[in-house]
């Protein structure tokens, strides 16, 4: 942390506790002359919160790291902005009594406990610095602790004052009960500033409520977290965090971490666990587990290389060639090895369903009703979605394969110094139809948002070459059904994955192929589901 922040940082708490004795003193003898002190004093608290301010902006811009470290500079930002509303929220205790005063500033009810109030909010600032200067977590927690006591207090004084009101002191009334929730607001303040403190010491922005999920990753790595990095690598859209731990330093993470909602992440625990038992060295380790007050975390081995998204990305050519052959060849070996006689159908119309209320918000233009153009009806969406799902019915897959369950490009890696392929994020893996993962593959790497034409026209011979190796597979299975059912996928995956699309011409370009394959798929007649053939070129060449 350089200097002229600490040197801020220091006078700002300085002044704050300054301010705050202020408002105690008014408390044991009220006067107009306290609160035109604080307001005098305004300005040279929002002074020093700006001169932070530039200076985090300052590092941010010369920095290396500039993920973690805008993590920590925001941290730092955000501290002093806690720090300047609890002089606003001190002000506001004052100010609600000057305002409805006529002569006399009426006598505050319950003047003492505001007076200890104040003080312990006082005490508690003394934790701010060693905290943030010294990377003393306990400092972070003891701030949080004092804060969740301080608004029990309010609380509990707010409660009794509105069913006992004090019957001598009526017109103080009110502004005592301003004054009480301006208190709270100050505890609120140091609740943000414990979680500041955290964010700014592990560079990631940590909900205090889930440090000892953290720790006890730590524990796990017989590292103490001081020593640690901690940096966010994804937020995913079922509301989980995952982060990369590593030695302060360091470029290699140890470990992976993440932590939400307990039913999801036991049922990833469970999904690797299941990989662990039928295919072997394809899933990751799981370092430790753990749930604590409605939250869970977990600690997952590191894989080396890279995700397959990451290869579409890159340039390297042979690189992305070599995966590719060797997704396809440890795909087979699993769907061989897992092959099971009972069918399971994806039922994708009925996946797509569930969706469509969520497709609809984001454009309520594919709400397509029935049209005619030039004497030729064009059904409705609602009528496709029905037509196929019929059509679906008819073409059940003939056996069913262990799955991956959500095979998007970003949860596959793969190992070159190994040649070896690892699958992420398990918590989906069930028996199923293998088109569910082929087709949500395919759409994954066609929304990719790459626009320029040679790397464009590279990713779709990608996903034209996975279908060509699955189509070999489906033949030698006798799986005569397997492009009409791969197609009702695709259909699916294209429409669906616009919800996270706003790009309008590339989300526009997905429905119009989901269309164009249901229009097709609604047309195939009974007992000639076999003849379907995928047109593969006109959705995957651009």
């Amino acid at each position: 942390m350089s200097q002229i922040i600490q040197e801020n940082l220091h006078f700002l708490l300085s002044e704050v506790e300054t301010q705050l004795q202020q408002a105690a003193e008014f408390f044991r003898t009220p006067s107009p002359k306290h609160l035109a002190t604080l307001e005098s004093r305004r300005g040279y608290v929002s002074n020093l919160r700006m001169r932070i301010q530039r200076e985090t902006i300052r590092l941010l811009s010369r920095s290396r790291k500039p993920v973690q470290q805008e993590v920590r500079m925001r941290a730092v930002d955000n501290l002093a902005q806690a720090l300047e509303l609890l002089t606003d929220s001190a002000r506001g205790c004052l100010s609600e009594f000057a305002r409805h005063a006529d002569d006399d500033l009426p006598q505050p009810p319950k003047r003492k406990q505001f007076r200890r109030m104040l003080k312990r909010i006082t005490l508690a600032l003394e934790l701010v610095e060693p905290g943030l200067f010294d990377a003393d977590a306990n400092a972070a927690v003891r701030l949080k602790q004092r804060s969740d006591r301080l608004q029990l207090t309010c609380d509990n004084l707010q409660a009794e004052l509105i069913e006992k009101p004090p019957s001598e002191k009526r017109t103080a009334l009110l502004p005592t009960l301003f004054a009480c929730y301006s208190l709270r607001q100050m505890a609120l303040s140091l609740e943000q500033m414990a979680e500041a403190i955290l964010a700014a010491n592990l560079g990631q922005a940590i909900n205090l409520s889930n440090l000892a999920h953290i720790r006890q990753a730590a524990a796990e790595l017989k590292r103490p977290l001081k020593k640690l990095d901690v940096s966010t690598l994804a937020e995913t859209r079922s509301g989980s965090t995952i982060a990369g731990i590593r030695k302060n330093s360091s470029s290699r993470y140890l470990a992976i971490y993440k932590e939400g909602d307990p039913g999801k992440l036991d049922e990833e625990v469970q999904g690797v666990e299941s990989w662990h038992e039928i295919y072997p060295g394809l899933a990751p380790r799981i370092l430790a587990h753990s749930e604590k007050d409605g939250s869970a975390s977990m600690l997952i081995e590191h894989l080396p290389g890279q995700t397959f998204e990451s290869l579409l990305f890159a340039d390297d050519g042979a690189l992305l060639e070599q995966a590719s052959r060797q997704l396809m060849r440890t795909l087979r070996s699993i769907w061989r090895e897992t092959r099971n006689r009972k069918a399971e159908p994806a039922q994708f119309m009925r996946q797509l369903d569930k969706r469509l209320p969520s497709i609809l918000s984001v454009h309520p233009e594919f709400d397509r009703p029935q049209l005619q153009i030039c004497g030729e009806t064009l059904p409705a969406l609602q009528t496709l979605v029905d037509d196929t799902a019929e059509v679906e019915a008819r073409c059940k897959p003939p056996f069913s394969v262990y799955i991956h369950g959500d095979f998007n490009v970003d949860n596959i890696i793969y190992d070159p110094s190994e040649k070896r392929i690892f699958f992420i994020d398990l918590h989906r893996s069930r028996y199923l139809d293998y088109c569910q993962d082929i087709s949500v593959l395919m759409v994954s790497i066609y929304r990719l948002k790459i626009l320029e034409r040679d790397r464009r026209r590279r990713l779709m011979a990608v996903a034209r070459t996975i279908y060509m190796a699955c189509r070999r597979f489906a033949k030698q299975e006798k799986d005569d059904s397997f492009d009409l059912r791969l197609a009702i996928g695709l259909a699916r995956s294209f429409i669906t994955s616009t919800r996270f699309i706003f790009d309008k011409a590339l989300a526009g370009r997905m429905y119009m192929r989901a269309l164009y394959l249901m229009e097709q798929i609604s047309a195939v007649k009974p007992g000639q589901e076999d003849r379907y053939k995928l047109p593969l070129k006109e959705l995957f060449l651009e």
